[in-house]
């Protein structure tokens, strides 16, 4: 059966539920009140959750906040949360939103609807309880991630012992250069936030936002750099794509929506991603989409919340997981796929690059380029991109 009538069917099952499942207990949502939704988009929620909002409420009065069209019109944080009864606040912004009190505390909501959190995975409720100093401020909808998948075949082969979670950056790029060609091939990232990731755990400091001052024309920076541009010259890092489901690749990193192809092929496991030694338990890897929190500015309280709780249902999730908005349900009786389960076997974080600007990325993967395809020196390479990135920040003051 074509993918798009297994989709279409699935959708109307679940429409079939969610209106069969509608009583006036739960449908108090009425035409007396309007709440605004704040989303990424009026299109994106239309296509995701207006026919399921509409089965289930019918006599709600929504109007849908595109946040991101406010954000591109120069709108703040406040205004957004000042302009939203219920807000999707997305996984980078969701610190600020709880630090400048936009949201509301959830925790007596919670406990005043008996919304039990048991049945969502734990990992991800903490994380979320984290960022609010204990509290909860929103609820994730989803886990998505990276993933590290090896081919047992081809460490077999060249009789090397297979890695295993809890590696750091350097001991995966070690393992690949065990291999004369695609050790690792990296499809996930740029090869410059390999990079930035292993100088920030060494505590390298490449721009001070402070002062607008660069730092990365010295020998700290260099070593690093070597760490990543000596494999991708030996092509034991490779950026091969499709080398590793081929199984050309003895490595790989691979985004979530890769992890349901990987399941058809055979005799491969994934680990843990690279960790900070700092801390160990933890994973800037594992993280969410966005949060379903509550706007500090809301007169519904009680219907937002309502409101939350539908998004937050198994018909949504199981939606959003046929449609593959996300790779797995918040829900720990709905398992993961075989390539996500090392997802969840590390607390979810949060990704600090201490502000890079962009410039860092883009003129760092040039830099690459040039090295690659040539005999410049990193030490040449990374004084001649200081100056580089120091002249596009100056312009832009």
């Amino acid at each position: 059966m074509h993918m798009y009538y297994k989709f279409a069917i699935i959708v109307l099952i679940i429409i079939c539920l969610v209106g069969c499942s509608s009583n006036s207990n739960i449908d108090n949502l009425n035409s007396d009140i309007q709440l605004k939704i704040g989303y990424r988009s009026a299109e994106n929620f239309k296509e995701r959750y207006s026919n399921l909002v509409n089965q289930k409420f019918p006599s709600l009065n929504y109007s849908v906040v595109s946040l991101y069209e406010m954000i591109d019109q120069g709108s703040n944080n406040q205004q957004i949360a000042a302009s939203t009864d219920i807000i999707f606040v997305p996984n980078e912004m969701m610190s600020d939103f709880i630090n400048d009190g936009l949201l509301i505390n959830l925790e007596p909501l919670i406990t005043k609807n008996k919304l039990d959190l048991a049945k969502y995975h734990p990992e991800i409720i903490e994380y979320t309880r984290s960022l609010g100093e204990g509290k909860l401020f929103g609820i994730p909808t989803s886990i998505r991630g990276t993933l590290l998948v090896y081919n047992k075949d081809i460490f077999d082969a060249h009789q090397i012992d297979y890695p295993h979670d809890g590696m750091t950056w350097e001991e995966v790029l070690n393992v690949a250069q065990l291999f004369p060609q695609n050790g690792l091939v990296n499809s996930a990232f740029l090869s410059s936030e390999i990079i930035y990731e292993i100088g920030r755990i060494r505590n390298l400091q490449a721009y001070n936002s402070d002062f607008g001052t660069v730092n990365i024309a010295n020998e700290q920076w260099e070593d690093v750099w070597n760490l990543v541009i000596t494999p991708l010259r030996s092509e034991a890092l490779s950026l091969q794509r499709n080398s590793f489901l081929n199984n050309e690749a003895a490595m790989a990193f691979l985004s979530d929506s890769n992890s349901q192809v990987i399941e058809e092929h055979t005799n491969w496991e994934t680990i843990t991603m690279p960790i900070d030694p700092h801390y160990p338990t933890e994973t800037n890897y594992t993280f969410t989409d966005g949060f379903y929190a509550l706007s500090a500015n809301t007169q519904h309280v009680n219907e937002s919340f309502e409101l939350l709780q539908f998004f937050l249902s198994p018909q949504i999730s199981q939606l959003e997981k046929a449609n593959r908005h996300h790779t797995i349900s918040i829900y720990k009786n709905d398992p993961p796929l075989k390539a996500e389960q090392s997802m969840l076997k590390l607390k979810p974080g949060s990704i600090d690059y201490e502000g890079l600007p962009y410039e860092f990325f883009l003129i760092g993967e040039t830099t690459i380029k040039e090295l690659l395809s040539s005999n410049l020196s990193i030490e040449d390479a990374l004084a001649a991109m200081q100056v580089t990135i120091e002249q596009k920040l100056l312009e832009q003051q």
